[in-house]
C-alpha cells in the first residue's frame, strides 16, 4: 500500500471501530499525521504498532490475527517487493 494511504486509512478504522493497528513503515508521510494519528490512538486507549516489510515480527503477528480470540480482523494488506 502506499505511503499516503496509510493516515487516511487508519484514522477511518480508528473511527469505525476503536482497535490496535498495525500499520507499515514509514507509517505516515510527515510528522503532523503521525502525531493526529498518535493522539487519536491514545484518546481511543489503542496502540499502533509499526513495522517494516517481511520482518519477523510481521510474520509472527500473522497468528493472532488468524486466530478467533483477537476478534474478526477489519483490514489486512500485504503486498512484497523482491
Amino acid at each position: 500500500m502506499q505511503t499516503d494511504l496509510h493516515f487516511p486509512l487508519a484514522m477511518r478504522v480508528l473511527a469505525a471501530r476503536a482497535c490496535h493497528l498495525d500499520v507499515e513503515k514509514p507509517m505516515t508521510v510527515d510528522l503532523a499525521q503521525a502525531d493526529a494519528l498518535l493522539a487519536r490512538a491514545g484518546e481511543l486507549g489503542t496502540r499502533i504498532a509499526v513495522h517494516h516489510q517481511g520482518s519477523s515480527a510481521t510474520i509472527r503477528s500473522r497468528r493472532p490475527l488468524r486466530s478467533t480470540s483477537t476478534g474478526t480482523p477489519v483490514s489486512s494488506t500485504e503486498s512484497r517487493v523482491s
